[in-house]
């Protein structure tokens, strides 16, 4: 019985052996940039498993040659006319004992030795996966569980859907405070995935900060609605560094598999709708259906770009935080200084709702500014706002008041409707095309992307601001050089003015 026990323990101990030769080879050769083990780790446990099973395979022959010895002895002390030959027999039995025994203890030693080293391996194999600022997983991680899905749904079409999630203005954010705050901030993002998704769900550092999320057994429409829990969450937390509360927003993009996909086409339709939230203002869901990038329902309501400083969250600046001479204060392009601008807006929000009178506001965002200032410099963009400026007195003669938003301009106009606004909007955005921003004598031709949104019962400053801003977006969405109206339920474009840019 011992020794069947025995051949059975050799037995394991040898497929212990294998397994563990055959997943060092593996993980040695593995290169480093695909995320495979440390190579000489992996080589050091591969040359430590190669001394065991040397060790154990000297043991087993040694144990052999004593076992055929006794063997040898028994069978001749058997067949003598020995009178000690019970003893003999006696003898050689416990020489096989002993050395079973012996074999014993050096299996056991062998299996604890092998059990360390599978530990360590597979050590070494979550550390290979796993990202090492975030503790999420990493590319090869993510890449591997694409590929395992992406059979399954060949095989059995089990549906999937892939999110990508990019930190907003992430380098700006570096450069402002530092990588340190920024790596914490990633940190920070990347534990705010882990807890909002679900338990199934993967989710993985891409690179930089980018983030993946994997999510089995889920539809576009299902997938959408996680994204965009995700991005509100990562939109609320704040992340601490230091003394120093920091906030980010994130884009998102989102695409479920489809017949034709690879694990590259899926990467990049959801990269496609990723590339199309940023486009459209940041910090919003849009998603690849196969055929092409869309909004999704709902992303626009809740946008809001941090970057450009617009909207209900940016115009959430009390006066205190501005001091007297600061841009902010006293914007000599303006008749309302930025600072003050929720104030007077709250203020004729107010009056507007107790007299029961209209109240609309536009947005107004210069298309392309960026190219602007590359083209002609700094300098640009005082002289397009100056313009605006004026354009903006003419089409709203008494009503309301103008203000700079930094890259933003607001017109508040008390006792308009929406149709009223949105003339006022198209003639603006008319006069804008012909030309009339002058630098160095020349004409500055650009477009304007415009929002407008009309004050209803129980709107707040936020409420009304939100809306404006999503009017802006999807104009943007739309192409740029457009006005929407958003009309408390949908944004709604306004029928465009056949005009063209003239010098």
């Amino acid at each position: 019985m011992m020794i069947v026990d025995l051949v059975f323990s050799l037995l394991m101990l040898l497929v212990g052996f294998g397994m563990g030769w055959g997943l060092c080879r593996a993980y040695a050769s593995a290169p480093e940039s695909a995320g495979g083990v440390d190579a000489e780790r992996a080589a050091a446990i591969l040359a430590r498993i190669g001394d065991l099973a040397s060790s154990v395979a000297t043991d087993v022959d040694a144990h052999s040659s004593r076992v055929a010895q006794c063997s040898s002895d028994l069978a001749e002390a058997a067949n003598s006319d020995d009178p000690n030959r019970e003893q003999r027999v006696i003898d050689s039995l416990s020489e096989i004992l002993k050395a079973n025994e012996r074999l014993q203890e050096q299996l056991a030693s062998a299996e604890g030795q092998l059990q360390r080293q599978a530990a360590e391996l597979e050590e070494q194999t979550t550390v290979a996966r796993t990202d090492a600022l975030t503790s999420l997983f990493n590319r090869r991680a993510l890449d591997d569980e694409i590929n395992r899905r992406m059979a399954e749904w060949q095989r059995r079409q089990s549906v999937f859907t892939l999110v990508m999630i990019d930190v907003d203005h992430f380098k700006k954010f570096n450069d402002t405070h530092g990588h340190q705050a920024g790596d914490e901030v990633l940190r920070g993002v990347g534990a705010v995935l882990a807890k909002t998704m679900r338990e199934m769900d993967m989710v993985a550092r891409f690179g930089g900060e980018e983030f993946a999320v994997v999510l089995p057994a889920t539809n576009l429409s299902e997938g959408r609605r996680a994204a965009e829990r995700a991005r509100r969450c990562i939109e609320e937390s704040v992340f601490t560094f230091g003394k120093t509360q920091l906030r980010v927003n994130a884009s998102v993009g989102v695409a479920e598999v489809i017949d034709v996909d690879n694990m590259g086409t899926l990467v990049k339709r959801a990269d496609e709708a990723l590339y199309a939230a940023k486009k459209a203002g940041r910090n919003c869901v849009w998603y690849h259906d196969g055929d092409g990038v869309f909004a999704s329902a709902g992303a626009a309501e809740t946008a809001k770009p941090v970057a450009e400083a617009a909207g209900a969250a940016a115009l959430e600046t009390s006066p205190a935080a501005a001091p007297a001479g600061s841009t902010a204060a006293a914007d000599p392009n303006g008749d309302a200084p930025a600072a003050t601008f929720a104030n007077d807006l709250r203020r004729r929000l107010a009056e507007c709702q107790q007299f029961k009178l209209p109240l609309s506001v536009i947005f107004v965002d210069i298309d392309e500014l960026p190219k602007l200032v590359a083209e002609w410099g700094p300098a640009v963009s005082d002289a397009v706002f100056k313009a605006l400026f004026e354009i903006a007195d003419e089409v709203r003669g008494d009503m309301g008041f103008v203000s700079r938003l930094n890259a933003r301009l607001a017109i508040v106009i008390p006792g308009a409707d929406l149709d009223a606004a949105s003339d006022l909007a198209e003639r603006l955005r008319e006069v804008v095309l012909k030309g009339r921003a002058r630098l160095r004598g020349k004409p500055i031709n650009h477009s304007v992307s415009v929002g407008i949104a009309e004050g209803v019962a129980g709107d707040t400053f936020n409420s009304l601001c939100q809306r404006v801003d999503a009017a802006v977006l999807a104009s943007k969405a739309s192409g740029k050089n457009c006005t929407h109206v958003h009309t408390g339920t949908i944004c709604r474009r306004v029928a465009q003015v056949a005009v063209g840019a003239s010098g």
